[in-house]
């Protein structure tokens, strides 16, 4: 495996540091762990869904928090646009 050198400010080697005490990583995991983490069109691969960047957040309202026709009546979209 290639090695990379990497020039940080002191600021940015102590949270590293941090990070990776919080996490028990080495360094070299935690960098790995965030660049393969980097959204694939930020790094020159194909963007993804739009269902893969929202995965998280599917299902996260229950049926009694959102409007049953929230795409389709119009009235949700009155305010739209709008500050």
């Amino acid at each position: 495996m290639p090695t990379v050198s990497v020039k940080l400010t002191d600021e940015e080697l102590n949270r590293l540091e941090r990070l990776c005490s919080a996490r028990t990583q080495t360094k070299s995991d935690l960098i790995r762990e965030l660049i393969r983490q980097a959204p694939e069109e930020e790094t020159g691969g194909e963007p993804g869904s739009f269902f893969e960047a929202a995965r998280d957040l599917c299902g996260s309202l229950s049926d009694d928090e959102a409007p049953v026709d929230l795409s389709s009546n119009k009235k949700w979209f009155d305010s739209f646009g709008h500050d």
